[in-house]
C-alpha cells in the first residue's frame, strides 16, 4: 500500500496538481484512510493535520477528482 500511495503522489498528483504540497497531501490521504466509513469534519481534519479548513476542502476535492 505504501508503494501505491507513493506512486500515486509522485506521478498522478505531481502531474495534475503541481503546486500541491505532496508531503501534506500524503499525510491527508493517510488520515482519510483512518476515517474511512465515518463522517468527515473539514475543520477537525485540518486542525489535526495543522492546516485550515480551506486547505482541507481543497485536498478533499483533489482526492475526489483522483478517485481516492
Amino acid at each position: 500500500m505504501e508503494n501505491y500511495i507513493a506512486s500515486y503522489i509522485q506521478y498522478d498528483i505531481s502531474k495534475q496538481f503541481p503546486k500541491l504540497d505532496q508531503i501534506k497531501y500524503q499525510r491527508f490521504v493517510a488520515m482519510l484512510a483512518a476515517l474511512s466509513g465515518s463522517i468527515v469534519n473539514k475543520s477537525e481534519l485540518g486542525r489535526a493535520l495543522e492546516f485550515n479548513k480551506s486547505t482541507a476542502r481543497q485536498y478533499l476535492s483533489v482526492a475526489d477528482k483522483t478517485f481516492i
